[in-house]
């Protein structure tokens, strides 16, 4: 019985390791995968001859930095009036390409839209009864909607995502009336974490009017 119980616990421990440990590292594993494919592209694009930039290369990390450094000189000359020209001139030449017009312009507005400066997609959270009434789901506000959709509609409406679980890359564009949509107090990424997390991962909530460090009164 004794053997059994000290079985027991081991497995126990061991589960308990497992759950601490695995996601540390399968998150540097990542990371250190991501860092060496940067690395490995990065150095492929320079030239050989030059020993300093191989010996650089032996530093993990380093062609990440590089690779970071360029996009950030690059949306700088974008800025300007010289790089704006010239990114026209070739979104012109791509818009002409039968196929390439198609997947670049699809690629471009998704990054726009959730990478975009003046884009205001996914900055709010909701609540929505979905898929039908007492159900609750999660949700992010992309945007008021417009066009003939909202001409169309008799109510004034807005764009949401229900996202899916665990991926929340994928999901449902929804219309709803505003009055219909609890718009929550938690950020965007702290809704992402819980979607990925089914819910696992829930993010700390004080009730407004609630002061931290204050015990309610006693009755």
């Amino acid at each position: 019985m004794r053997m059994k119980n000290f079985f027991l616990r081991l497995r126990s421990y061991l589960l308990s390791g497992i759950v601490v440990v695995a996601p540390v590292a399968i998150t540097l594993y990542i990371i250190w995968w991501m860092m060496d494919t940067i690395d490995r592209m990065v150095e492929a694009m320079l030239p050989r001859e030059v020993d300093t930039i191989t010996f650089l290369f032996t530093i993990p990390g380093f062609g990440f930095f590089v690779a970071l450094a360029i996009l950030i000189l690059i949306g700088a000359l974008a800025r300007g009036v010289v790089g704006t020209f010239f990114i026209r001139k070739g979104e012109q030449v791509l818009h002409k390409l039968p196929v390439v017009r198609s997947i670049y312009a699809g690629i471009k507005q998704v990054f726009e839209a959730f990478l975009g400066s003046n884009s205001m997609s996914f900055r709010e959270v909701g609540l929505i009864e979905y898929p039908r009434r007492g159900i609750w789901s999660l949700c992010f506000i992309t945007g008021a909607t417009q066009g003939e959709v909202q001409e169309r509609t008799s109510d004034s409406v807005v764009n949401v995502f229900l996202p899916t679980t665990p991926n929340p890359t994928s999901g449902f564009l929804l219309f709803l009336p505003k009055e219909d949509i609890i718009i929550l107090d938690m950020k965007v990424e702290q809704g992402l974490k819980m979607v990925i997390s089914a819910g696992i991962v829930t993010p700390p909530y004080l009730p407004k009017g609630v002061n931290v460090g204050v015990e309610p009164p006693k009755k």
